[in-house]
């Protein structure tokens, strides 16, 4: 299977926290896809997710799911189901993300993790969400992943993507 490292590498000076990941580690290189039972995988890690181009070359290389696995916490609270059910519907994947839950103490700082791990469908639809906050949650869902192709059909978003719009971001 490929290695996938996290590709963007946050700076952040807030109240609720302070991180610089640039200062201890280098970032990947790019997409990592493997297949398994029939299916492509993708993998996602944490701060990753905020960037919409890597969900695209996810699709581009036809990945039918999505695998992220985050570390969060504070204000992003709020948008975190949300922002994977659009990237779902948007690139046409089914995603699986697993977010740390519950407190955690380091060096007399408590930190509180908010959780909400969850299975989304390709069409945005939450199948299962974990409670905020709690530990330990064990999620389950029935996917089905015969209405993949159907999805992509009725919201045809990866054939009626322009190609040629990715230069004009990138300028």
């Amino acid at each position: 299977l490929p290695a996938y490292r996290k590709c963007a590498l946050p700076k952040v000076s807030a109240p609720s926290l302070s991180t610089d990941e640039k200062q201890w580690f280098a970032p990947g290189p790019g997409p990592a896809v493997f297949e398994m039972d029939g299916l492509s995988y993708g993998v996602i890690i944490c701060y990753d997710r905020s960037f919409s181009d890597l969900w695209a070359a996810y699709a581009a290389l036809d990945v039918d799911v999505v695998l992220v696995v985050v570390s969060s916490l504070g204000w992003r609270e709020e948008l975190f189901v949300a922002e994977l059910r659009l990237r779902a519907m948007e690139f046409g994947v089914w995603v699986v993300a697993s977010n740390r839950s519950g407190p955690e103490t380091l060096r007399g700082q408590t930190l509180s993790f908010f959780g909400h791990a969850c299975v989304i469908s390709p069409t945005g639809q939450v199948l299962a969400e974990a409670p905020a906050h709690e530990q330990p949650c064990v999620i389950r869902a029935e996917v089905d992943v015969s209405n993949l192709a159907a999805a992509r059909t009725n919201w045809p978003i990866r054939t009626d993507r322009r190609k040629d719009w990715v230069r004009f971001a990138y300028q």
